[in-house]
C-alpha cells in the first residue's frame, strides 16, 4: 500500500476507534466494518497502482476491475449501514 492509502487508512482507524468512546455496540459495529471495508478498498487501489497502467480513458486495467468494484460496493454498502445505525441511535 502506498503512503497515501496507508495515510488515510490510518485516518480511517483513528477515527473509527473514536465512535467507541460515544457510540452503541451497534453503531461501533457498523464503524468497525467501514473501516474494514475502507482498508480494503485501499489496499485494491494499491495493488492496481502497483501492478498495472491506466487504460484507454483512464480505466482500470480488467484483471482489477472486479475486485476494485467489489471494494467500492461493499464500502458504500458499509457507509450506508453505519449512517443509518448512527441515525436510528440518534433518533433522526
Amino acid at each position: 500500500m502506498d503512503s497515501a492509502n496507508l495515510a488515510l487508512a490510518e485516518e480511517i482507524h483513528a477515527t473509527a476507534s473514536k465512535v467507541r468512546f460515544f457510540a452503541p455496540k451497534v453503531v461501533d459495529g457498523k464503524a468497525d466494518s467501514v473501516r474494514v471495508a475502507a482498508q480494503e478498498l485501499a489496499t485494491s487501489i494499491g495493488d492496481i497502482r502497483a501492478n498495472s497502467r491506466p487504460g484507454h480513458h483512464n480505466t482500470i486495467d480488467q484483471r482489477f476491475a472486479e475486485p476494485y468494484h467489489a471494494a467500492v460496493d461493499t464500502l458504500t454498502a458499509a457507509v450506508t449501514d453505519f449512517t443509518q445505525a448512527a441515525k436510528k441511535d440518534l433518533e433522526i
